[in-house]
């Protein structure tokens, strides 16, 4: 599906994280319940389509914005009700996301749609 004519195609974010080995159970079911004020925050910033992947105690996302990564995240991250659920995984989670710790790639070079 193409972008209609004259919209600002979105831009599409790959990053990697880790949660605390053993937490890998726990960190799905917290995720199973989101809290719906995170994902319209999320929404907020501008964000979409956002994917996260396991393998072991690595996590992988993929993210859609409209904008620029880092400053969609640090909307993201001024939100209360997404501190309180960056609190609530920081027991379970290696990776600081919310200082924006995680590698992120913005080099897409194939992409179909």
């Amino acid at each position: 599906m193409r972008a209609a004519e004259g919209a600002i195609p979105l831009a599409k974010y790959f990053f990697m994280y880790q949660c605390r080995p053993g937490t890998e159970a726990e960190y799905v079911e917290r995720h199973k319940q989101v809290w719906p004020g995170v994902v319209q925050a999320l929404k907020n910033a501008g964000f979409s389509n956002f994917i996260t992947f396991m393998k072991g105690n690595q996590l992988y996302a993929t993210i859609d914005n409209d904008g620029d990564f880092r400053t969609a995240w640090a909307k993201f991250q001024a939100d209360p009700e997404t501190q309180r659920w960056e609190k609530y995984m920081s027991e379970i989670l290696i990776t600081d996301v919310t200082q924006g710790e995680m590698e992120v790639i913005d080099n897409v070079v194939f992409r179909m749609d």
